[in-house]
C-alpha cells in the first residue's frame, strides 16, 4: 500500500526532523521555543531515540507483518505475524466461500480489519482484493484473504 507507506514516511521525517532542527540549532547557537531547553545530552539522546524508533517500526511494518494460512487435517490456522494466531477446528466451520471482495469498502482497507455491516465480519489481509470467506457455527464469520483464494478454498473443501 503506497498510501501507507507515504503517510508513514511522512510521520517519520516530520518527528526525525523536528529534533534534528533542535541540534542543529543548538549547534548553532540559536535558541528555538519559548520554555526552558533540555541539556544537549538530553536532546541528542531523545534524537537518535526517536530517529531510531522511527526506523525500527518501519522496518517492522515493511518486514513483520506476514499472514501465512495453513489448513490441516483437524483444522484451520490463520497466523498474523505478530498480532494473530487464530486456530478454528473444522467442527466449529458451518460453510466458506472463495470470493472477491472490495477491502475498502467492506472492511476499511488492509490488515486486520473489521467489516462496516451488521454481521461484523473480521478480515485478515495484505494486499489484493480476493479471498476466503468462513462462516461459524457461532454466527461469527471471518474473512481470509489470498491470491491463491480457489486453491484455499479447495484445501479446505479436501479438508474439513
Amino acid at each position: 500500500q503506497v498510501w501507507l507507506v507515504a503517510v508513514l514516511a511522512f510521520s517519520g521525517l516530520a518527528s526525525s526532523g523536528v529534533f534534528l532542527w533542535g541540534c542543529f540549532a543548538r549547534a548553532a547557537g540559536v535558541e528555538w521555543g519559548s520554555l526552558p531547553t533540555m541539556s544537549t545530552t538530553a536532546l541528542i539522546a531523545t534524537t537518535v531515540g526517536v530517529i531510531g524508533g522511527n526506523v525500527l517500526l518501519g522496518l517492522g511494518i515493511c518486514f513483520g507483518l506476514k499472514l501465512t494460512t495453513r489448513v490441516y487435517p483437524s483444522h484451520l490456522n490463520i497466523r498474523f505475524r505478530p498480532c494473530v494466531n487464530k486456530t478454528v477446528q473444522w467442527s466449529e466451520l458451518s460453510r466458506f466461500e472463495a470470493r472477491t471482495y472490495d477491502p475498502i469498502g467492506e472492511f476499511g482497507g488492509w490488515g486486520i480489519r473489521y467489516g462496516f455491516s451488521a454481521t461484523d465480519t473480521r478480515a485478515f489481509n495484505v494486499s489484493g482484493n480476493k479471498g476466503v470467506q468462513f462462516w461459524l457455527r457461532d454466527g461469527s464469520s471471518f474473512l481470509v484473504g489470498s491470491q491463491r483464494h480457489f486453491e484455499l478454498a479447495s484445501a479446505v473443501r479436501a479438508e474439513s
